[in-house]
Protein backbone atom coordinates (compact mmCIF):
# COMPACT_ATOMS: atom_id res chain seq x y z
CA UNK A 1 0.00 0.00 0.00
CA UNK A 2 1.40 3.39 -0.96
CA UNK A 3 1.31 6.22 1.55
CA UNK A 4 2.15 9.89 1.44
CA UNK A 5 3.74 9.75 4.87
CA UNK A 6 3.78 7.92 8.15
CA UNK A 7 0.63 7.80 10.17
CA UNK A 8 -0.05 6.24 13.51
CA UNK A 9 -2.00 6.61 16.68
CA UNK A 10 -0.53 6.86 20.14
CA UNK A 11 -1.97 5.12 23.18
CA UNK A 12 -0.89 7.57 25.94
CA UNK A 13 -1.33 5.22 28.89
CA UNK A 14 1.85 6.10 30.75
CA UNK A 15 1.27 6.89 34.39
CA UNK A 16 -2.36 5.78 34.46
CA UNK A 17 -3.31 4.05 37.71
CA UNK A 18 -4.90 1.26 35.64
CA UNK A 19 -4.58 0.41 31.96
CA UNK A 20 -7.78 0.47 29.92
CA UNK A 21 -9.07 -2.81 28.54
CA UNK A 22 -7.85 -2.75 24.93
CA UNK A 23 -9.57 -6.04 24.14
CA UNK A 24 -12.98 -4.33 23.91
CA UNK A 25 -14.90 -4.21 20.64
CA UNK A 26 -14.10 -0.53 20.08
CA UNK A 27 -10.34 -0.97 20.51
CA UNK A 28 -10.34 -4.10 18.35
CA UNK A 29 -12.25 -2.20 15.64
CA UNK A 30 -9.71 0.62 15.85
CA UNK A 31 -6.79 -1.79 15.55
CA UNK A 32 -8.44 -3.54 12.61
CA UNK A 33 -8.91 -0.24 10.80
CA UNK A 34 -5.31 0.78 11.46
CA UNK A 35 -4.15 -2.57 10.09
CA UNK A 36 -6.24 -2.04 6.95
CA UNK A 37 -4.70 1.41 6.49
CA UNK A 38 -1.18 0.09 7.21
CA UNK A 39 -0.82 2.62 10.03
CA UNK A 40 0.93 1.87 13.28
CA UNK A 41 -0.09 1.80 16.92
CA UNK A 42 2.24 3.59 19.26
CA UNK A 43 1.77 2.39 22.84
CA UNK A 44 3.28 4.73 25.42
CA UNK A 45 3.40 2.76 28.66
CA UNK A 46 5.85 1.88 31.38
CA UNK A 47 7.92 -1.13 30.38
CA UNK A 48 6.31 -3.35 32.97
CA UNK A 49 2.93 -2.74 31.31
CA UNK A 50 4.09 -4.04 27.92
CA UNK A 51 3.17 -7.67 28.77
CA UNK A 52 -0.38 -6.48 29.48
CA UNK A 53 -0.94 -4.86 26.07
CA UNK A 54 1.46 -6.30 23.49
CA UNK A 55 -0.33 -9.66 23.08
CA UNK A 56 -3.58 -7.88 22.18
CA UNK A 57 -1.84 -5.52 19.78
CA UNK A 58 0.08 -8.40 18.18
CA UNK A 59 -3.11 -10.44 17.73
CA UNK A 60 -4.73 -7.51 15.94
CA UNK A 61 -2.09 -7.49 13.21
CA UNK A 62 -1.37 -3.78 13.60
CA UNK A 63 2.19 -2.48 13.30
CA UNK A 64 3.56 -1.56 16.73
CA UNK A 65 6.13 1.15 17.43
CA UNK A 66 7.31 1.27 21.05
CA UNK A 67 8.90 4.45 22.39
CA UNK A 68 11.87 5.06 24.68
CA UNK A 69 13.57 1.68 24.27
CA UNK A 70 10.49 0.08 25.82
CA UNK A 71 10.97 2.03 29.07
CA UNK A 72 12.37 -0.98 30.95
CA UNK A 73 12.32 -1.00 34.71
CA UNK A 74 15.47 0.88 35.79
CA UNK A 75 16.31 -1.69 38.45
CA UNK A 76 16.12 -4.84 36.33
CA UNK A 77 16.78 -3.28 32.88
CA UNK A 78 17.25 -5.89 30.17
CA UNK A 79 16.23 -8.61 32.61
CA UNK A 80 12.82 -7.07 33.30
CA UNK A 81 9.74 -8.94 32.14
CA UNK A 82 8.61 -5.94 30.10
CA UNK A 83 11.89 -5.81 28.18
CA UNK A 84 11.84 -9.56 27.56
CA UNK A 85 8.25 -9.28 26.28
CA UNK A 86 9.34 -6.48 23.95
CA UNK A 87 12.15 -8.61 22.54
CA UNK A 88 9.72 -11.48 21.89
CA UNK A 89 7.33 -9.06 20.19
CA UNK A 90 10.06 -7.77 17.88
CA UNK A 91 10.74 -11.33 16.77
CA UNK A 92 7.16 -11.54 15.44
CA UNK A 93 8.00 -8.94 12.74
CA UNK A 94 5.28 -6.39 13.55
CA UNK A 95 7.12 -4.42 16.26
CA UNK A 96 9.72 -1.67 16.04
CA UNK A 97 11.39 0.25 18.87
CA UNK A 98 12.38 3.90 18.98
CA UNK A 99 15.80 4.52 20.42
CA UNK A 100 14.63 7.72 22.04
CA UNK A 101 14.83 9.24 25.48
CA UNK A 102 17.84 7.23 26.58
CA UNK A 103 18.45 9.91 29.21
CA UNK A 104 15.16 8.88 30.81
CA UNK A 105 16.66 5.48 31.62
CA UNK A 106 19.91 6.63 33.15
CA UNK A 107 23.26 4.97 32.51
CA UNK A 108 21.68 1.59 31.66
CA UNK A 109 19.92 3.16 28.65
CA UNK A 110 22.93 2.37 26.50
CA UNK A 111 22.88 -1.24 27.68
CA UNK A 112 19.21 -1.41 26.69
CA UNK A 113 19.99 -0.01 23.23
CA UNK A 114 22.85 -2.44 22.69
CA UNK A 115 20.71 -5.41 23.75
CA UNK A 116 17.95 -4.31 21.39
CA UNK A 117 20.50 -4.10 18.57
CA UNK A 118 21.99 -7.49 19.47
CA UNK A 119 18.61 -9.24 19.48
CA UNK A 120 16.61 -7.27 16.92
CA UNK A 121 19.24 -5.84 14.59
CA UNK A 122 18.99 -2.36 13.11
CA UNK A 123 15.98 -3.21 10.90
CA UNK A 124 13.63 -3.01 13.90
CA UNK A 125 15.13 0.08 15.54
CA UNK A 126 14.49 3.72 14.69
CA UNK A 127 16.05 6.81 16.18
CA UNK A 128 13.99 9.66 17.62
CA UNK A 129 15.32 12.67 19.48
CA UNK A 130 12.54 12.88 22.08
CA UNK A 131 12.56 16.63 21.43
CA UNK A 132 11.00 18.80 22.94
CA UNK A 133 11.93 16.69 26.00
CA UNK A 134 8.56 16.98 27.71
CA UNK A 135 8.97 17.42 31.43
CA UNK A 136 12.66 18.18 30.98
CA UNK A 137 12.56 21.15 28.64
CA UNK A 138 15.80 23.10 28.46
CA UNK A 139 17.83 20.32 30.07
CA UNK A 140 19.05 18.60 26.90
CA UNK A 141 20.52 20.18 23.79
CA UNK A 142 19.30 18.36 20.69
CA UNK A 143 22.89 17.38 19.81
CA UNK A 144 23.16 15.30 22.99
CA UNK A 145 20.47 12.95 21.68
CA UNK A 146 22.52 12.26 18.56
CA UNK A 147 25.70 11.90 20.62
CA UNK A 148 23.89 9.44 22.90
CA UNK A 149 23.01 7.17 19.98
CA UNK A 150 26.53 7.37 18.52
CA UNK A 151 27.89 6.24 21.88
CA UNK A 152 25.18 3.61 22.48
CA UNK A 153 25.47 2.06 19.00
CA UNK A 154 29.18 2.09 18.08
CA UNK A 155 28.69 0.26 14.76
CA UNK A 156 28.44 2.94 12.03
CA UNK A 157 26.52 0.73 9.57
CA UNK A 158 23.90 -0.16 12.18
CA UNK A 159 23.61 3.49 13.19
CA UNK A 160 23.10 4.55 9.58
CA UNK A 161 20.12 2.20 9.32
CA UNK A 162 18.73 3.34 12.67
CA UNK A 163 19.15 7.01 11.77
CA UNK A 164 17.33 6.69 8.46
CA UNK A 165 16.76 3.54 6.44
CA UNK A 166 14.68 1.68 9.01
CA UNK A 167 12.35 4.66 9.54
CA UNK A 168 12.04 5.17 5.78
CA UNK A 169 11.13 1.50 5.33
CA UNK A 170 8.68 1.53 8.23
CA UNK A 171 6.95 4.83 7.57
CA UNK A 172 7.32 5.28 3.82
CA UNK A 173 7.54 1.71 2.48
CA UNK A 174 11.17 2.34 1.54
CA UNK A 175 10.28 5.10 -0.92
Amino acid sequence: MSRDGFVGIRLPFIGLPKLPDISTFHYRALFSRLTDLDWHMHPHVDGEDLPKILPTLEASGVKIVVDHLGRPDPQSGINSEGFKTLLRSIAKDRTWVKLSGGYRLGPQGKENARELLRVAGPDRLVWASDCPFVGREGQFPYKTTVDWLVDAIPDAAARAKIFGATARDLYFDGE
